[in-house]
């Protein structure tokens, strides 16, 4: 049990953008992630940097100073509880790509789920909660990258997101697809590293498109994407817990 203490997408995918059709290449992802987008357009202009993951624990940068980000951590029962907050204090409206969307089996379509998230093992005892663009496995020869949808926070406006998590936490990346239980290894954690993704609706290129599947739920694109998401940051120590570790290749790359 944890006791938390701060430091802080197997349809077609025209089921996700209406009249929009989206290429994917190279990747091997399961019915429950092909709700992802995959978009050429928002690929990396250096893909030899995968930014993903890029933090730094100074969130009150010249960059973000406009933003404001708080977050905490608790524990009920069998669930790990993230809450975090953005308050948009900026001159523009901010879009956090935190929304990852997963394949109903019933529907046949897309669905919100607000509590899937990339969860990713870094040594030697950490996992990292990315709630935003997923790092893409450096193994594969990747000509498109997973963009995640994303909310919207209008000017003077705030976001707030609870996000309930299972125990024992699983590793997880929607390039991946899941495993069964067992052939995952179980590894020990002491710290959570929560990371979370924005884009400012004034970047080169922007565009928001409307998804069909949820309110208030868009579809984001730019000229630099990687280069233009703003990253935050909280870091949580914990009580020695479990991760259930992804065996084999598993890209797992924080850029420095």
């Amino acid at each position: 049990m944890f006791k938390f203490a701060e430091i802080n997408v197997c349809r077609s995918l025209k089921m996700i953008l209406a009249g929009l059709s989206i290429g994917l290449a190279g990747m091997q992802t399961s019915c429950m992630n092909s709700a992802l987008t995959a978009d050429k357009v928002n690929f990396a202009e250096d893909k030899r940097k995968n930014s993903m993951t890029e933090a730094s624990k100074n969130t009150e940068t010249n960059q973000t100073k406009d933003i404001k980000f708080s977050a905490s951590v608790d524990v009920a029962e069998d669930k790990l509880i993230v809450n975090y907050e953005l308050i948009n204090q900026s001159n523009t409206d901010i879009y956090v790509l935190d929304i990852l969307p997963i394949y109903d089996y019933e529907t046949r379509k897309p669905r919100v789920d607000l509590n899937n998230s990339v969860l990713i093992w870094q040594e030697p005892d950490a996992v990292r909660l990315i709630r935003g663009l997923p790092p893409y496995p450096e193994e594969k020869d990747v000509t498109a990258f997973i963009t995640p949808q994303a909310g919207k926070i209008a000017v003077k406006q705030s976001l707030k997101r609870t996000i309930e998590l299972s125990l024992p936490l699983v590793e997880a990346n929607p390039y991946y697809s899941p495993l069964e239980r067992e052939k995952y290894e179980p590894v020990k954690i002491k710290t959570l590293k929560l990371y979370v993704h924005i884009i400012r609706s004034n970047a080169e290129g922007f565009e928001a498109l409307p998804v069909a599947f949820g309110k208030d739920i868009f579809h984001i694109r730019s000229k630099y994407l990687i280069a233009q998401i703003e990253k935050f940051y909280k870091e949580f120590s914990i009580k020695e817990g479990e991760l259930l570790k992804y065996p084999g290749d598993f890209t797992r790359t924080v850029s420095k």
